[in-house]
């Protein structure tokens, strides 16, 4: 099994849309998973701010390739976390 991905990302900026703060994103699509693999394609999302977050998120890469196949380029995400409690019998 290759150590490459297909599908890698990395945080690349803030961009502000008046008063509003979003962390772009830049994932990038490989032709292989090859050390010198030429890259199929690129695009750049917004998420709002959560850097611990989403410096999580970008190493996954069944979250990229989501992101990159669903969602078209320059989409701006809303990042929602919450607590979800269960009770132990």
């Amino acid at each position: 099994m290759s150590k490459y991905k297909l599908y890698t990302a990395h945080l690349a900026g803030t961009l502000y849309d008046g008063n509003k703060k979003y962390e772009m994103v830049i994932i990038t699509k490989w032709k292989d998973t090859t050390e010198d693999s030429p890259k199929e394609g690129h695009k750049a999302y917004y998420f709002t701010p959560d850097n611990k977050y989403l410096s999580e998120c970008i190493k996954d890469e069944n979250w990229c390739k989501l992101i990159y196949e669903i969602h078209p380029e320059n989409t701006r995400f809303r990042i929602e976390r919450k607590v979800e409690c269960y009770v132990e019998n």
